[in-house]
């Protein structure tokens, strides 16, 4: 198998960055063993979709009473 290739663009050869060669995928068995979040970050994700929601509805809130008075 020859060499690892870029995702985007060729090689450089003046030193300048280049896009890292692509990351192997483990995932299957090796994390068959986590069945679930750890409690303290099922408990971040609830809490931010929670804050995430209610300030969406306090934005549109917000954009309806503006709307309501423009018009």
């Amino acid at each position: 198998m020859g060499p690892a290739r870029a995702d985007l663009t060729s090689r450089r050869k003046d030193g300048l960055m280049d896009d890292p060669p692509r990351l192997r995928v483990i995932g299957g068995p090796a994390d068959a063993e986590e069945k679930q979040l750890h409690p303290e970050v099922a408990e971040f994700v609830r809490w931010f979709t929670s804050w995430w929601l209610t300030r969406g509805l306090e934005l549109v809130t917000e954009e309806e009473a503006e709307e309501r008075r423009a018009a």
